[in-house]
């Protein structure tokens, strides 16, 4: 910070800031800097004094932002009217604790921009401390619905059912970052264009998953580098990291190449996401210790370089990743795949499931066509593909799953395994019937197994195994709102099958209806508590809504069903086997791996 910058003109005489800093004489070359330009601050003794509120603004200059996370994460719950935030670090517009601050800068800020933010925090300040403890601060749903509707449609964010009340807090906590004394003062900002990019960034960090780290996942980088990355040897190929978020996946991607290709092989990651900050810490490549925890040591020697407490992305690594902004729903995406593809692998990992069924299915499509022969795809633990996709086969490796395009659909099982049509006389067994038609939707064979469940509604019409099997096809074409109504009229049924509630909430998960997926799968495990899936994805739910331990507890029981050797629907997995269904399901909540005995 240049210490001789000129004054400021009008500023007042009254002390305006704390600075905290990581050593006590920074604090105080940073408030002396600030004092002689006409913006009086004092040097705090510790993080709590400058937070205390006793002043208007707190800076923090600091090479750990984590230092904030629990000081500010609380804020609502004060009795006093907190301080405004403003943060000096080495990479402020890319840290998760920036929607919580009222601005950042960078650590080499100039001393007059860093004044004027002062200033500008101080006279909001009084307004937004008279209105403490913000009793109009609470969104009501119109301004829900208003700002959902703005994510989704700048940012590509559905904000599903379950997921309102986390929005609401996300608006409260940037009324409290940015000073702003009620939700009407908010939507009024976020209707300028000149704050509307800053704050659906914001809002976009608060409401996403954005945990992520180098070699997420490891069982896919195991697979990409035994499988996928050998196939690339002596030609030029292209990768695509498909919300790439602060950069760890792509550079990720690159170290791989590195390690089965050699030396700056001819291999160009291509990492897109829609949130500038993100991208911004990205294209910075540096990352603390807690980013590199998952790398093998022999790995993260070789190809990152320390720097400071952490780690840096040197020059070599950079030159192979390209990163771009890029919104997966928008129309012009579909017109940079045809330019930039076809990809030999594409990673999307954790991205499907912030989006509306409808959009699910598009990006899909999307990723599929993106691929070139062989090529690879790679989703989130969760995300698996259902209904199945044509040109899209599931492919299992040691520790994960990924989908192979393919010219043709995946055939079905050879005629020797595949079930046949009923025998004579089945048709006075309809449990037999309804069996030998779900048999027939795990190989694919639809018109035969629309045959069965009519079958059943021609002998019955309110029989709810026919309509649980009409609402699979259903479902199976896309037609998910029909589905829904289909299984739930099934599973309002005394007898309806396990299938019946498992499908419900199956489509209700995917609608964002989550509280009530949980419950439609409770009852599918009442009725059949052999339904394994329905264990493993209340698992992912529990995980999804940061309830680590009740997902473990529930994953536990469903690994433990998983390896009894208990047979797994097909249509219910994607594909996927139930051994792999426990390697994923391990993976995503970092248990570690279980190797089966020889």
């Amino acid at each position: 910070m240049n210490l001789a910058a000129p004054p400021l003109l009008d500023s007042p005489p009254t002390p305006l800031a704390w600075v905290a800093a990581d050593r006590p004489a920074e604090a105080r070359r940073v408030a002396e800097a600030l004092s002689r330009i006409g913006v009086r601050a004092s040097a705090a003794e510790a993080l709590d004094q400058a937070l205390a509120g006793d002043l208007p603004v707190a800076v923090v200059c600091t090479a750990d932002p984590a230092c904030l996370r629990g000081p500010l994460e609380w804020t609502r719950s004060r009795a006093t009217p907190p301080p405004a935030v403003i943060l000096v670090c080495p990479a402020p517009s890319a840290t998760d604790l920036e929607p919580r601050v009222y601005q950042a800068f960078s650590e080499d800020v100039d001393p007059r921009s860093l004044a004027s933010a002062v200033l500008a925090a101080a006279r909001e300040w009084p307004a937004f401390a008279r209105a403490w403890p913000l009793a109009a601060a609470d969104p009501g749903p119109r301004e829900l619905t208003q700002v959902a509707a703005l994510v989704e449609q700048h940012r590509g964010l559905a904000i599903r059912a379950d997921r309102r009340r986390a929005l609401a807090e996300a608006v409260g906590v940037r009324l409290v970052a940015r000073l702003l004394p009620t939700a009407q003062t908010y939507l009024r900002r976020l209707a300028s264009a000149r704050f509307r990019a800053q704050e659906l960034d914001a809002l976009t960090l608060l409401l996403a998953v954005n945990e992520t780290h180098f070699w997420r996942h490891a069982g896919q980088f195991t697979a990409l580098m035994s499988e996928v990355l050998p196939r690339l040897r002596g030609r030029p190929a292209k990768i695509w990291s498909a919300g790439c978020a602060s950069g760890e996946e792509p550079y990720s991607l690159a170290i791989a190449c590195l390690e089965v290709l050699g030396a700056e092989p001819p291999v160009e990651i291509v990492a897109t996401d829609n949130h500038a900050p993100s991208l911004a810490r990205a294209r910075r490549g540096r990352y603390g210790q807690r980013a590199v925890r998952n790398i093998p040591p022999e790995v993260l020697r070789r190809h990152l370089r320390p720097w400071g407490d952490g780690w840096e992305v040197p020059a070599h690594l950079r030159r192979m990743v390209r990163f771009e902004r890029r919104d997966l729903l928008a129309l012009d995406t579909r017109e940079w795949v045809r330019r930039d593809g076809p990809f030999a692998a594409v990673f999307c990992r954790n991205t499907l499931i912030y989006f509306r069924p409808e959009a699910v299915a598009e990006t899909l499509d999307l990723l599929s066509a993106s691929l070139e022969p062989d090529g690879a795809l790679f989703l989130g633990p969760s995300e698996t593909i259902w209904p199945r996709r044509p040109g899209l086969e599931p492919v299992r490796c040691a520790g994960c799953f990924y989908y192979r395009r393919v010219d043709d659909p995946p055939a079905s099982l050879p005629p020797s395994t595949a079930p046949g049509r009923v025998r004579a006389g089945a048709v006075d067994d309809p449990e037999a019937i309804y069996r030998a038609g779900l048999a027939l939707l795990d190989v694919e064979e639809f018109d035969k197994a629309q045959e069965r469940f009519q079958s059943l509604l021609d002998a019955d019409p309110t029989d709810p195994r026919g309509m649980v099997g009409q609402a699979l096809l259903l479902a199976n074409e896309g037609r998910e709102q029909e589905a829904l109504v289909a299984a739930r009229q099934a599973a309002a049924s005394p007898s309806a099958p396990a299938e019946a509630c498992y499908l419900c909430g199956l489509l209700q998960e995917r609608s964002g209806d989550d509280a009530g997926a949980l419950i439609r799968y409770d009852e599918a495990l009442f009725k059949d508590p052999t339904l394994v899936m329905a264990r493993v994805n209340r698992a992912w739910i529990l995980l999804r809504r940061g309830d680590r331990t009740s997902a473990a507890a529930e994953a536990g029981r469903a690994l433990r069903a998983l390896r009894s050797g208990l047979r797994v629907p097909r249509w219910m997995t994607g594909g996927m086997e139930a051994r792999t269904v426990a390697e994923i399901l391990e993976s995503s909540l970092g248990l570690p791996e279980r190797r089966d005995e020889p």
